[in-house]
């Protein structure tokens, strides 16, 4: 792959090798829906694709591409044991659509239904057991999440910590004026008066469909923010279509956006439907607004301002009625300074701007945290959920989490795999949080460019030891942690120094690019977090 389609890979559809690690990427049910929708898409012979998940006794849909279909499916809908074409139900419009169940451990947990256009791959063909097999397990794994975060949240409530209602209470309930004051079914986890202040904003904005911007460090739950604004607005039926701003290329933000009528271009064998469209009626999250194009801001500003567009190639022009959501960890009111970001747009966007405070400046929402990543990583692995020691929940408290809610999902999930016993104690956590902060930089060799790493001067600073309530740990234990700090923090400069390219920093620093991807997981290092560093 080259250096351009490295960049821009996580926003549609991947290789078919790389499609699981995509996948698995999804946070919400309905982000794994409109990923499995771009896959079929992408990998089989259809064109409209609709993507439902069994929720309660029914089926409720997720993403859907193409003619109208029910929000709902009734539960006594009988579902094929594999993928198979079937007489059309009275509900879908299309003549002998696909039906390919999506199987969780012990039951089906969804189902993909597409309009058909050409020959259908053999039932052992991998792109069908990755959307119905890999598909299915983790779909599985979100609805799970999903109902173990309900019943945190009915404990905390019956333990006297606030939360927001659900959605659905609010529809059959109401509070005395009609206007939904929750985030829904998304996972806001915490107590602090910084938690509490974005639920009251989340409150507010929802009642009204003017543009949101959200502020803020990178990993600070900005999506989930976004989706608790939806789950709470009158939008919530609607869908939720996420764009990821950084990963859009120059010469396809007009396509990507409104898109495109068969034949507009060279390589448009098909009509596309952009994200404005697939959003109409709900929301529209513009993830890393700040990465936009100069050309991309000036087509997105046209639509916000008259809400009218017209995909390429098209004379006929089309309305849509979406929510804008956008998030940024960029200093947008600088960037506007700098002649890198139009200062119209952002006045368009910044009607009711929030900043979500660090996890370090969260307080005891870090433990909360910690306890509910702890039960959602135990159920996903089957792992007994452990318990954190003491010294191990001081530990966490004192760091300052750069890296906010997905350091410590990581942290967490690292720690929870090494752990033998249902204990995590400070010997599994990273050095780095053992220490209260990033090792020295004097301590690790330094990309300063192509083919060149400076190391440090004899005498500078030596690495520091691993230790213990002031004492050494054992050798191969102090060993393990410090060549551990030292690989993260030289797979952040490389990736730092190379702008996020995965095949840029392999070259360089001599390994094989699947060897380096490994790596990056391990340490849970997003590529993505040093995109736009460069």
């Amino acid at each position: 792959m080259d250096e351009q389609g490295e960049a821009v890979s996580l926003e549609g559809p991947p290789p078919l090798e790389q499609a699981v690690v995509w996948l698995a990427r999804a946070l919400t049910c309905e982000d794994l829906g409109a990923r499995l929708n771009q896959l079929a898409q992408q990998h089989l012979p259809c064109e409209e694709v609709a993507i439902y998940a069994r929720r309660g006794q029914g089926y409720e849909l997720l993403s859907a591409s193409g003619a109208p279909l029910p929000r709902r499916l009734p539960g006594d809908f009988e579902l094929p044991h594999e993928p198979e074409l079937v007489a059309s139900p009275p509900w879908c419009p299309w003549e002998q659509p696909l039906l390919l169940p999506l199987q969780g451990r012990n039951r089906r947990v969804g189902v993909l239904i597409a309009r058909v256009t050409g020959t259908l791959p053999p039932l052992r063909d991998p792109s069908l057991g990755i959307l119905q097999g890999v598909g299915g397990a983790l779909l599985e794994g979100l609805l799970a999440d999903e109902r173990r975060t309900h019943a945190v949240l009915r404990r905390s409530t019956r333990r006297g910590v606030a939360r927001p209602r659900s959605t659905r209470a609010i529809a059959s309930n109401g509070n005395g004026n009609g206007v939904p004051n929750a985030s829904g079914d998304v996972e806001l986890i915490g107590r602090s008066p910084a938690l509490d202040q974005v639920q009251r904003m989340i409150t507010r904005v929802a009642r009204v469909d003017s543009p949101v911007l959200l502020l803020g460090e990178t990993g600070t739950g900005k999506s989930l923010v976004a989706n608790a604004i939806h789950k709470a607005s009158g939008r919530s039926e609607g869908p939720f279509v996420v764009v990821n701003c950084a990963a859009i290329p120059k010469d396809l933000a007009e396509s990507e956006f409104f898109g495109h009528v068969k034949g507009a271009f060279t390589g448009a064998l098909r009509e596309h439907r952009g994200k404005v469209e697939q959003a109409n009626g709900g929301t529209l999250f513009l993830d890393e607004v700040g990465e936009l194009s100069a050309s991309a801001q000036g087509k997105l500003l046209l639509f916000l301002e008259e809400r009218r567009y017209c995909p390429v190639g098209s004379e006929r022009e089309r309305r849509a009625d979406v929510r804008v959501v956008a998030a940024t960890n960029r200093d947008l009111e600088a960037d506007v300074s700098a002649g890198s970001f139009r200062q119209d747009l952002l006045y368009r966007l910044n009607v009711f701007p929030l900043t979500l405070a660090p996890l370090r400046q969260r307080g005891e929402d870090v433990l909360l945290l910690a306890s509910h990543f702890l039960e959602r990583i135990a159920k996903r692995y089957e792992l007994p959920q452990p318990s954190l020691t003491a010294a191990a929940m001081q530990r966490l408290r004192e760091y300052s989490w750069p890296g906010n809610l997905r350091e410590l999902r990581n942290v967490l999930e690292k720690a929870l795999v090494m752990a033998d016993e249902d204990v995590i104690g400070v010997d599994l956590l990273p050095s780095q949080v053992l220490e209260g902060g990033p090792p020295p930089s004097q301590s690790l060799p330094s990309v300063s460019g192509p083919g060149q790493v400076s190391r440090p001067a004899s005498g500078s600073g030596a690495l520091a030891l691993p230790c213990e309530r002031g004492s050494l740990l054992p050798f191969h234990e102090a060993k393990k942690q410090l060549l551990e700090s030292w690989e993260r923090n030289y797979l952040e400069l490389l990736l730092e120094q190379t702008g996020g390219n995965v095949a840029s920093a392999a070259r360089f620093a001599g390994l094989n690019k699947r060897n380096l991807h490994r790596k990056l997981r391990q340490h849970g290092i997003e590529r993505l977090d040093f995109v736009a560093s460069r």
